[in-house]
């Protein structure tokens, strides 16, 4: 007689995903892709999140939360990871291409190559670009006579990363003649007194990212 053993056990992590926030369930785009990823994947596979808080926590400790999550990727062993903007990305994102796990990231602003030390082969992902020049466009529809707008951001990594790319460093650029002032600010006692001048100078306040 005969017997045909054939194992059914599912490998470690084979049903695992792991998603690396940089932010937290606390702000609106995360809790909004997370529910996308849940509906797409949740049936199938388990998902874990791990939250580096990077919009809270100061920057000195932005890298031992990145540590925490490659902690957390190394127990579970998933099948995937999926990183979500920058820090995660430049905290996480090149340990895993040497670990040769599969990596997606997501709403990245910067060049990802810069957070590699050669073209990786197990990380990919989608870029998030800003539609700066669009929307100043939109605004002069909106507002036709306006002249000088003033944008406020704060002094995340992402904030810093749109001046760099959208801005060349420059805290005045002006777009479809109208001349944007661009501050990234620390404090919310400096935003708060530049909002209350602003109505003595400009024709309009843009909002950017705030969160830090």
């Amino acid at each position: 007689m005969c017997f045909l053993l054939v194992s059914l056990k599912v490998f470690a992590g084979e049903k695992d995903i792991v998603v690396v926030e940089s932010y937290s369930q606390k702000i609106q785009c995360d809790v909004d892709y997370a529910n996308e990823i849940k509906k797409s994947l949740g049936n199938e596979y388990k998902i874990t999140f791990f939250e580096m808080n990077t919009k809270i926590l100061p920057p000195q400790e932005h890298q031992g939360m990145g540590i925490k999550a490659l902690n957390l990727i190394s127990k579970i062993k998933p099948t995937l990871v999926i990183l979500d903007d920058d820090p995660a990305l430049k905290f996480v994102g090149s340990q895993l291409e040497k670990d040769q796990i599969r990596t997606v990231y997501l709403g990245v602003n910067d060049n990802p190559r810069i957070y590699f030390d050669q073209e990786p082969k197990y990380v990919t992902g989608v870029l998030e670009r800003p539609l700066i020049i669009r929307s100043a466009a939109f605004i002069k529809k909106i507002i036709p006579q306006a002249k000088k707008f003033l944008i406020l951001f704060d002094h995340a990594r992402t904030s810093e990363i749109v001046f760099k790319d959208f801005f060349d460093n420059h805290s005045s650029v002006s777009f479809s003649d109208i001349k944007y002032d661009v501050f990234l600010l620390n404090k919310f006692s400096d935003w708060k007194n530049l909002v209350l001048k602003a109505n003595k100078e400009y024709d309009a306040i843009i909002i950017g990212l705030y969160f830090s």
